[in-house]
């Protein structure tokens, strides 16, 4: 992406959102040694979570915030108090919908000022809201090239989660103990959320946290070789090996040939590792204790040799159920985006295939349960007209 737009830092965003709460966690309590029972005030047991998405450039600039409220509808003084120029939605549950992104993309329009001659690069993850193909479009027509990040690796790879959430949550936090402290006896609600955020934006989101979190992750300034094979360590015990279908699929062959010695190619030379090494007949030029072995290389003997770290089971055959796994891809490429049209047309004709069903079903249940109650009313009359008739008899 950066040699086919020559990109600039100024040039090059990242979206991304985090919950805040009405539940602070509080700061460190000073007290006098030897006492046990130290508590400090929390607004409540539950709290009510409230949506916040920003974007930051690799030079240090930030967009204005975007709230998503726990609400049917949204109220002008949701945000009165609040940074001014902010721009909110709201929806049931308080989560980034389709629809949200798609207002706060025509707001990071509207700052950036970005056009289809002079593009920007906006960083952002594989969530469901992100791939929506009204979004994508408006994306392309604007200047906005959107690139997704691999799974799995947005705690590594986006600035904002590497140096700009962190502070900010716990400046939120302080901010919560303070005004906790100044209206003691009252809950706090998701309407004093804009109001707090405002104070602990600025200290968080400063140029210095934001270019660190682009340097540290790799992207401005390119670094391809910033991770190391100690961030990759804790997928050891993940790497697991694939199964025979997947080794089919490929077309991965395991036979192994054997030279005209019967030596088999895969075997390890047992004399370059001290795990498996082999000992031989002991022989005149057999070193000792005072004579070191310079024939083989000295070889440091880890942990793992010791004891093998353990390994995941094999993996189970992939189900349709739950989300699709995302990969990386730039979203605003034509293939990517007819590849997200036609994933999107067809799960919206199967939603509306399940819609039909349901309605018709109900509408089935609901004849039958008329047929039933007119079936009883009839039973019940016979049943009073045979009263009747053995009473007159009678």
């Amino acid at each position: 992406m950066l040699t086919r737009h020559s990109f600039q830092a100024s040039d090059i965003w990242n979206v991304d959102e985090t919950g805040i709460t009405t539940v602070q966690c509080p700061d460190k309590v000073v007290a006098r040694r030897g006492h046990k029972q130290i508590g400090s005030m929390t607004s409540a047991e539950r709290g009510s979570l409230v949506t916040l998405a920003t974007a930051v450039s690799a030079s240090g600039n930030t967009i204005l915030l975007y709230f998503i409220f726990p609400r049917v509808h949204f109220k002008d003084h949701f945000i009165a108090a609040g940074p001014l120029g902010s721009k909110s939605g709201a929806n049931p549950s308080g989560w980034m919908k389709d629809t949200h992104f798609r207002e706060f993309v025509a707001h990071f329009v509207s700052q950036t000022r970005c056009t289809a001659d002079h593009p920007v690069l906006l960083l952002l993850d594989n969530h469901e809201s992100h791939l929506c193909i009204d979004t994508i479009d408006f994306c392309k027509d604007n200047g906005v090239v959107l690139l997704s990040f691999p799974a799995h690796c947005s705690h590594k790879l986006q600035p904002l989660d590497r140096s700009v959430f962190g502070p900010l949550k716990k400046y939120i936090n302080s901010a919560c103990d303070g005004w906790m402290k100044t209206h003691s006896g009252s809950t706090m609600t998701i309407y004093d959320i804009s109001a707090i955020v405002k104070m602990a934006l600025p200290l968080a989101t400063t140029p210095v946290n934001i270019t660190k979190g682009f340097e540290v992750s790799g992207i401005c300034p390119f670094n391809r070789n910033i991770f190391t094979d100690l961030d990759f360590s804790p997928c050891y015990v993940t790497d697991r090996p694939q199964s025979l279908s997947e080794d089919n699929a490929v077309g991965v062959e395991m036979e192994t040939e054997t030279d005209k010695s019967g030596k088999r190619d895969d075997m390890v030379d047992t004399s370059l590792h001290p795990a498996m090494h082999v000992t031989d007949s002991v022989s005149p030029s057999t070193p000792g204790p005072s004579r070191p072995d310079t024939s083989r290389p000295l070889v440091p003997i880890t942990p793992e040799d010791v004891v093998t770290l353990p390994k995941a089971a094999e993996r189970k055959p992939a189900t349709s159920k739950g989300r699709k796994k995302r990969k990386s891809a730039i979203l605003t490429d034509t293939p990517v985006k007819e590849t997200l049209r036609a994933e999107q047309s067809g799960s919206k004709a199967k939603c509306f295939r399940q819609l039909n069903f349901k309605q018709s079903h109900s509408e089935e249940t609901k004849k039958s349960n008329m047929k039933r109650k007119m079936m009883r009313k009839d039973e019940e009359k016979e049943k009073t007209k045979r009263k009747r008739t053995t009473k007159n008899l009678r």
